[in-house]
């Protein structure tokens, strides 16, 4: 049952604290370079078209030449934007959109870590019941059993046996 309420308490923090409402870009009044910046490269570098390096690109110089137009026009970066993701798809632009199944990309990250860090946690009895690491037993021995934390109990003897065993290697 603690897992279960572990898992719920993470995912409602993943839901409250995830980038979702931060991450939506803002394009008006922006600059050649931003606009740019927002977009990708179609010609197989994967670099945005303001740090595309190659020289004589047949995307890049059109896209910035037509950019460089538009802006003059007294076009807005968004709807430039908007116009270049409605020609050439969401491929164009440098990062995912945060609706639909690009949510997953913004948010999956997060998660995997999350389910990794539970199962880690679950794994090595963090969060099972009534299991403690040690079982109390202090360091010097007693004469008190102890448990491993898979059930078994190790008595004081055994204890010393094995510390003495470890101590001949």
């Amino acid at each position: 049952m603690k897992l279960a309420n572990a898992a719920a308490l993470s995912l409602v923090a993943i839901l409250v604290f995830s980038p979702v409402g931060v991450a939506t870009p803002v394009y008006a009044q922006m600059s050649q370079s931003e606009v740019e910046e927002r977009l990708t490269c179609q010609c197989g570098c994967g670099l945005t078209l303001a740090s595309c390096n190659h020289l004589q690109c047949g995307f890049r110089n059109p896209m910035r030449e037509e950019i460089t137009r538009r802006l003059g026009e007294g076009v807005a970066g968004e709807v430039i934007i908007e116009g270049f993701l409605e020609r050439y798809g969401e491929k164009i632009l440098s990062s995912p959109t945060t609706t639909g199944f690009n949510l997953l990309a913004w948010t999956g990250p997060y998660i995997a870590i999350l389910i990794a860090g539970v199962l880690i946690l679950w794994r090595f009895g963090f969060l099972s019941r009534g299991k403690s690491g040690n079982g109390g037993d202090s360091e010097g021995g007693g004469a008190s059993a102890s448990s491993t934390g898979d059930g078994e109990v190790i008595s004081a003897s055994d204890r010393q046996r094995i510390k003495r065993e470890l101590g001949e290697v």
